[in-house]
């Protein structure tokens, strides 16, 4: 059985790469590789608008943004795609109209994705 393809796009900005979004894509690679996880596909994003709260990483399909979200919290987010945690303390700082205006973009079709890595 094949499994649906998840998007997660995790922002790559100035910003969120200064806080440490790179290494916490690299983990989420290698944790996604090593669970055998290959229908979830990481990608960069070039800004989601919400550097003040990041690292930024977004689950299009799950409707859910992660903010803060630093290489030691990959376990988690790792844990989330499996149906087996709760992310709420990556979402506590999220404004909810940024939100809707994050999940509006990408309905639209508007967001710049870069590579899938």
């Amino acid at each position: 059985m094949t499994r649906p393809q998840i998007e997660v796009f995790v922002c790559m900005n100035v910003n969120c790469r200064s806080r440490g979004a790179q290494a916490t894509l690299e983990r989420l690679k290698r944790q996604l590789k090593d669970r055998g996880m290959e229908h979830v596909k990481p990608a960069s994003i070039i800004c989601f608008a919400a550097c003040n709260v990041g690292p930024n990483i977004v689950i299009p399909s799950r409707r859910c943004w992660l903010s803060g979200v630093l290489p030691e919290d990959v376990p988690d987010v790792v844990a989330y795609l499996e149906g087996q945690a709760d992310v709420a303390h990556l979402q506590q700082h999220n404004d909810p109209a940024l939100e809707e205006m994050i999940f509006d973009t990408i309905d639209a079709g508007l967001l710049d994705k870069g590579e899938s890595e």
